[in-house]
């Protein structure tokens, strides 16, 4: 599964929101004991150890969250990848490679293959991931 930008501010939120409202439940049980109130040791421990695993989950999809915002803001905004992509049409051939590639044959020549040029030897290296990258299924 891929993260989009609204799954990870989900995950932000719901960070923010293990945080905030277990924040306030440590608050009111440490002001309890506090007070004095009168509780078996069980119920300290128990609820103590309730906040600190929603304290460590929170942790846990804080950083998903923020590691997934960060991977979406790399990621070509979608209003982009039509103009790539056309500019990358008119690099690739047919199949995908490079004009020019070795492996095409010349026009007009289907047993022979034209030799590429300075351009197109320097954009075939970078071709496959480019492929890879923003035509995905290809």
């Amino acid at each position: 599964m891929k993260f989009e930008r609204k799954h990870a501010i989900l995950l932000l939120a719901v960070a923010a929101w293990n945080v905030f409202s277990f924040g306030n439940f440590a608050k009111n049980l440490y002001n309890a004991y506090d007070a004095g109130e009168d509780r078996a040791t069980g119920y300290w421990v128990a609820h103590t150890v309730l906040i600190v695993v929603n304290f460590a989950i929170a942790g846990l999809l804080g950083s998903l969250g923020w590691k997934a915002l960060r991977a979406s803001k790399q990621q070509p905004k979608a209003w982009a990848r039509p103009q790539v992509v056309g500019e990358l049409e008119g690099l690739l051939g047919e199949r995908g490679g490079v004009v020019g590639d070795p492996a095409d044959p010349a026009p007009g020549d289907p047993g022979k293959t034209r030799r590429p040029g300075r351009k197109q030897r320097l954009l075939s290296a970078g071709s496959a991931r480019i492929r890879r990258q923003l035509l995905p299924g290809q």
